[in-house]
């Protein structure tokens, strides 16, 4: 019988100096253990979100030691972690640490990266200790606890030690005023809805640096913040209660208004949402990535054979919506077999959501070796290329701490290539020197398929630039030729934008809003050292608008035409959706269809297409009467009925029609039944045509010609038809010829026509 628990997850960085070692993907409630190359170290019973930190203080960690993991909860007890996790030591070297927060005068706390687990981070200003704390992670929240208000355009620093070793002094950016004109923060907002047992509680507009307070039914609870959106964990929720968020700065003594005040909701079954596994997976593989979970939720994961049977691989509790989960080492459905799809669902507040779409196993080699571009020290992450489905893990020839990654699984990102790239954050910063090897396995992958590279020293910062134009629709801007692993910061009209980490040599920075003359400058940081903004900044101008109406050309007439005015960026060709009013004053929007009439013969005014960001673009139509249409075709069929007894040896046929210069014959036929084609000039108008008919009759030897026999009486008495064009007419010409024995000649002949049909 399978295991009903999954293998709990530990989360590296673990250093000999590490006092927690954390763990998630374990069962709400369940006994996490703790083991050292097969030895128990500790236990701690998992949170509402699956999660345990198991105290190692005190317990000699050692570099090399290999940690795994189980869950136990009832009789159930999960199989042991197959991917140890590592224990590291103490870098040789420490690297300069990096700002990863905006310094402003405010700031109550301030967020660094590049720790060393275990290191005394202190924060200076003019040389005096104004604020630190004890890194337990890379990434450190360090409280600014002395010295007042920051003084603006002053810059701190923030370095750290560890047995004896000091990093190089990091300098901030200017300290910059305040975010806000009046110093009174932005009130937060709660994202909604909030549902009973939620977990935690999504608040955004924070301020960088200040304290955010989270009140649920009176009772508060503040927590440090980096700023932007964050995330704030809390005891699982009940329907009921209210939640309200502000946001404060001790330094500076100001607070936020009081947020919008959410009722937690009564989960129903359609805000559960189906859990995606990511594809796809391989035979081998021994962790899958689920999306769409709910924190705090029960998460079940099946393997199924597509004959109809299917066993529970094992459970956790979901710590956040986009998770790792650790898949025991034998998931069988039965002796000898192996599944053939994954499929999961969560439940949560008694609901249970719809199963997952199946996710087949698929047989899959990973045949391409992992690898990496130039690398550079101080950087704290790297751009990995790796075959899809595989796990990747980084690891050094620095013996002191010789894993630099957690294992990384590598998902499909929705290209159709067997290969992507990701961005791996590393345990600590890259050190100048070392070689740094990615390895990947599963999906069939060779041991044996890696790639290697030497960290890079860096003697002096590259020339970096803007790529222009920047447009005013624009919302990023690209700054090249930086050194891959910096930090890139833009400033707009001189003040700060946004950071981002380069993950190669060029770089696309979110900027937001931009205006026509802004200046954009940028500047980038890497191992303490500041490189000069750029000099002169890029001009902001408005974008060019290529833009057509179709089709063209644009047909008048008295039914209504589908048109589109296409309106394209003319440095990038992506469409853009601006707006034009059409001659009988409505409006439209451009790359979108809609209907109008040109009246035949006018013409019409050039539209002026409008577009946020960019210079408006007047254009004209290009109008045609639509072409003549091709006239109907009829027939006029003409058959002689002949009454006299006689044979007939010769029957002509003259079809004249009526012109503006009076009857012309149109064409002359031979025989008794003949067709005539006609076209009408003018669709819609009757066309008048006459007939005339010769007849021979006897034999030769008494042949008597009657010529002139017209339709309907005398040679002189010319009788019309008029013909619809849009019928084919039958005329039956009537003759009646009588010979006189008295005077041994033919009668004046009796004609006569009758329409025999119409076709």
């Amino acid at each position: 019988m399978a295991n009903s628990l999954l293998i709990p997850l530990i989360l590296g960085p673990i250093s000999v100096l590490s006092p927690t070692v954390k763990v998630i993907g374990a069962l709400s409630g369940a006994t996490v253990d703790l083991f050292r190359n097969g030895q128990v170290l500790g236990s701690d019973v998992a949170d509402d979100t699956g999660c345990a930190n198991i105290d190692v203080a005190g317990l000699n960690l050692a570099v090399g030691d290999q940690l795994y993991t189980r869950q136990i909860k009832g009789p159930e007890q999960s199989p042991f972690s197959t991917v140890p996790e590592i224990v590291i030591g103490t870098p040789q070297k420490l690297s300069p640490l990096i700002f990863l927060s905006k310094v402003h005068s405010c700031a109550d706390v301030v967020l660094l990266g590049g720790c060393a687990i275990g290191a005394s981070i202190e924060i200076r200003h003019n040389g005096a200790v104004i604020g630190g704390a004890q890194a337990f992670a890379p990434e450190t929240l360090v409280p600014i606890l002395v010295g007042g208000i920051l003084p603006v355009g002053q810059t701190i620093t923030a370095q750290q030690t560890l047995q004896g070793k000091t990093s190089t002094p990091t300098p901030s950016l200017p300290i910059a005023p305040f975010p806000a004109l009046d110093r009174t923060p932005p009130t937060p907002t709660i994202l909604e809805p909030v549902y009973d047992c939620d977990t935690m509680v999504v608040v955004t507009d924070i301020v960088d640096g200040l304290a955010t307070e989270l009140v649920i039914d009176g009772n508060s609870n503040s927590y440090p913040t980096a700023g932007g959106a964050v995330a704030l964990g809390t005891h699982r929720l009940t329907a009921g209660q209210t939640i309200t968020a502000r946001q404060w700065s001790r330094i500076c003594k100001v607070e936020s208004a009081i947020s919008n005040k959410v009722g937690v909701r009564k989960l129903n079954a359609k805000a559960l949402p189906t859990p995606k596994i990511h594809e796809p997976i391989c035979p081998d593989q021994r962790t899958i990535e689920i999306s769409g979970l709910r924190p705090g939720a029960m998460i079940s994961i099946f393997a199924g054979l597509n004959s109809g049977q299917q066993t529970l691989v094992g459970q956790a509790t979901a710590a956040s919506s986009t998770q790792v989960f650790q898949l025991p080492p034998n998931i069988d459905v039965e002796p000898g077999k192996s599944p053939d799809y994954l499929v999961a669902e969560q439940s949560q507040c008694g609901f249970t959501n719809p199963t997952s779409l199946k996710a087949p196993i698929t047989m899959i080699r990973a045949s391409n070796t992992p690898g990496f571009g130039p690398i550079f020290e101080c950087a704290r992450g790297i751009l990995v290329s790796a075959p899809i489905s595989t796990t990747i893990r980084l690891t050094s020839d620095d013996p002191t701490t010789p894993v630099l990654s957690r294992p990384v699984l590598i998902t499909d990102t929705g290209t159709g290539l067997s290969f992507t790239e990701v961005f791996v954050v590393l345990y600590r910063p890259l050190i100048a020197g070392e070689t740094v090897t990615v390895s990947a396995t599963g999906c069939m992958a060779d041991a044996g398929k890696t790639s290697s590279r030497r960290v890079q020293p860096i003697a002096a910062l590259s020339r970096h630039r803007i790529m222009s134009p920047v447009r005013a629709h624009h919302t990023s801007v690209w700054v090249v030729d930086v050194i891959p692993g910096s930090q890139v910061h833009v400033f707009i009209n001189n003040k700060w934008r946004n950071r981002v980490e380069a993950y190669e040599s060029a770089v696309e920075v979110p900027v937001g809003l931009l205006q026509e003359d802004d200046v954009v400058t940028a500047l980038y940081t890497i191992c303490a050292a500041v490189a000069p903004i750029t000099d002169p900044g890029v001009v902001v101008t408005l974008g060019d608008l290529n833009v057509e109406h179709q089709p063209k050309p644009i047909v008048r007439g008295a039914s209504p035409s589908m048109l589109t005015i296409v309106a394209k960026d003319q440095d990038s060709g992506r469409p853009v959706y601006g707006t034009f009013v059409m001659p009988n004053g409505t409006s439209q929007t451009t790359n979108e269809k809609f209907s109008y009439t040109f009246p035949l013969g006018q013409g019409a005014g050039p539209i002026t297409v409008r577009a946020p960001g960019y210079k408006p673009k007047t254009i004209g139509w290009e109008l045609v009467d639509p072409a003549p249409v091709a006239p109907p075709e009829g027939h006029l069929r003409l058959n002689l009925v002949n009454y006299t007894g006689k044979v007939v040896t010769k029957v002509e046929w003259y079809v004249a029609v009526d012109g503006a210069n009076g009857y012309v014959v149109d064409r002359e036929y031979k025989g008794p039944s003949v067709t005539h084609k006609f076209v009408k000039a003018n669709p819609g108008v009757q066309q008048r045509f006459y007939v005339d008919c010769n007849v021979t009759l006897g034999s030769e030897a008494d042949e008597v010609k009657l010529s002139q026999l017209f339709l309907y009486g005398d040679p002189v008495d010319y009788v019309a038809v008029d013909i619809d064009m849009a019928r084919t007419v039958n005329l039956a010409v009537e003759a009646l010829i009588v010979f006189n024995e008295t005077t041994k000649q033919y009668d004046k002949p009796a004609y006569f026509v009758r329409v025999a049909s119409f076709g």
